[in-house]
């Protein structure tokens, strides 16, 4: 099965399941654009990074897309289809797995994650111009600047929230949007809905 019909019937899980599910968004860009995690969702205040492995897929780039992940993530789930549960895979301790199987569509939990310490919250997004003007009233600094001025600066919670705070602007009202889709078609997500989960998406209005 396809990666993005994957997406769909995890999210639908997800959605359904979890009741602390805050937010969901999918090819979210992080470590300043260098990876795009495959979903990235808040959970209890948690923000935790899915990695889908479809039977298309090789491993070859997991090792270096979970290092990543963890450095910005407070949990991390491997989505594995389930031609690769006789591989050698060597992921750190405190990574989830969740086999798919392809015939019966089901998710499997092998392996629950535990709580991790990201080190590098500033490379999840850049922060916006909106927040950066914030500390800016005063400063002829250049946004280069008054970004290194912020990490230094803010406690590491201090940052998480801001960072949280970034993820509700930029993808609730869409995840919303499709929570209501969902509940209007039978529990279902088509893979044509996915796209309200990149994010905030302008509003063309039509001249009458």
């Amino acid at each position: 099965m396809e990666e993005k019909r994957i997406k769909c019937l995890f999210l639908q899980e997800l959605i359904k399941k979890k009741q602390e599910l805050l937010l969901a968004s999918i090819e979210v860009p992080v470590i300043r654009g260098k990876r795009k995690l495959d979903i990235l969702t808040i959970e209890k205040r948690n923000i935790v990074g899915y990695e889908i492995k479809s039977k298309k897929d090789n491993l070859t780039k997991l090792d270096g897309q979970i290092q990543d992940y963890l450095k910005i993530c407070d949990k991390v789930y491997v989505i594995l289809d389930q031609k690769f549960l006789n591989f050698d895979l060597k992921l750190p301790h405190n990574v989830g797995i969740i086999i798919f199987n392809d015939q019966t569509r089901k998710f499997i939990l092998k392996k629950k994650p535990t709580k991790n310490t990201p080190n590098a919250y500033y490379q999840t997004f850049f922060i916006t111009q909106i927040k950066l003007n914030e500390y800016r009233k005063n400063s002829r600094q250049s946004s280069f600047k008054i970004r290194h001025y912020i990490i230094q600066h803010l406690k590491k919670n201090e940052f998480k929230e801001m960072i949280i705070n970034e993820l509700k602007y930029r993808f609730l009202e869409n995840f919303l949007l499709l929570k209501n889709e969902l509940q209007e078609n039978s529990d279902t997500i088509h893979p044509d809905d996915l796209f309200l989960l990149l994010g905030k998406t302008s509003i063309i209005k039509e001249k009458i």
